[in-house]
């Protein structure tokens, strides 16, 4: 049985899909309403993915990941706070119209507006040493796969 990894569906479904079709209500539709952080390992990429709702899932180029979180309390907020401190570094970003993917040590974020979508890259040292202009969101979208870990670990009985 062979089994097919879906992850380019899903990051693509997390880039294109309208904001009427994933059924978001937005204050101000000029601000980020979904955050995609992508960050580039030897073997892969993870993908991290938070909208204003409070949806928020990890996709993992070699296979797996966790969606659903939005039923939680702690991924729903840490979904939603990544994509504030997204609209909070707009200046940062530019306009996209290629979705690359991440290198070796290298963060690229990804934010949906309705004007289409901007994006920011850094090299991932310098996003975790805390003096990148984009560090705050580096922070805020480890921040929901921190709360994905503490679900998992709550399930298996680890912490």
């Amino acid at each position: 049985m062979t089994t097919t990894n879906p992850y380019l569906g899903l990051r693509a479904s997390a880039l294109e899909t309208p904001r009427g079709e994933l059924d978001l209500h937005v204050e101000d539709p000029t601000l980020p309403w979904g955050v995609l952080t992508e960050i580039g390992f030897d073997k892969g990429t993870a993908t991290i993915v938070a909208f204003a709702d409070g949806n928020a899932s990890l996709y993992w180029s070699s296979g797996g990941g966790s969606i659903g979180g939005f039923r939680v309390p702690s991924v729903r907020d840490a979904a939603k706070a990544c994509v504030e401190v997204a609209g909070e570094l707009v200046g940062e970003m530019h306009s996209a119209s290629a979705f690359p993917l991440p290198v070796d040590g290298e963060v690229i974020f990804y934010a949906r507006t309705d004007a289409g979508v901007i994006a920011a890259s850094a090299p991932e040292d310098d996003l975790a040493g805390g003096q990148h202009a984009l560090s705050p969101l580096f922070y805020a979208a480890q921040a929901v796969i921190t709360a994905y870990r503490e679900i998992e670990a709550s399930e298996t009985g680890h912490n």
